[in-house]
């Protein structure tokens, strides 16, 4: 093989030297490719985060409708009674009792058991105005009572009724 003069070499090394300023030349524009779809997406992907942040709810605004909701659960659970307070045939003997305290006649009395309540069932007889007053004690109760289903007959002529209701109390549910 033979030696190369001295122009065939600088041509060489200028040929060489072309194909690695092309070959670098062309590795950046790849590159600038690159980095330009990439900063559109930079863009888009800001613009997306903006919008998302403007549809999230205010983290504050959150912490404080939290704080009022468990307020406030917390004052409905002050209406209810626990498992150790009450029991349906302690609060049958109260609802008796009240009955009878308003001059009203129990006629007839039973539990009824549903999935998710017990509710006592009474008869009664008596005079408007004493049930008027009973039905007054219920909606004035310290805890929360609740009489779901009622029917009244009522004779107009002497002011007696016959009544049916159904009347429960509120428990706390230990598992919420």
């Amino acid at each position: 093989m033979s030696t190369l003069s001295k122009r065939e070499k600088v041509l060489l090394y200028i040929c060489v030297l072309i194909a690695i300023i092309s070959s670098m030349g062309v590795f950046y524009y790849l590159m600038l490719e690159k980095v330009l779809v990439l900063n559109s997406d930079i863009d888009l992907l800001t613009k997306q985060i903006q919008q998302m942040h403007s549809h999230m709810p205010d983290e504050v605004n959150l912490q404080v409708k939290r704080e009022l909701l468990l307020e406030g659960i917390k004052e409905l659970e002050g209406g209810l009674y626990t498992d150790a307070e009450m029991n349906p045939y302690k609060f049958g003997i109260w609802i008796k009792d009240l009955l009878l305290e308003n001059g009203l006649n129990i006629t007839k009395y039973q539990t009824i058991e549903n999935k998710n309540s017990i509710f006592l069932e009474f008869f009664i007889s008596g005079d408007a105005l004493d049930f008027i007053e009973f039905l007054e004690s219920v909606s004035l109760a310290e805890k929360y009572w609740s009489i779901p289903f009622m029917v009244i007959n009522a004779d107009k002529s002497n002011g007696q009724i016959e009544a049916v209701f159904r009347i429960t109390y509120g428990i706390m549910n230990e598992n919420i």
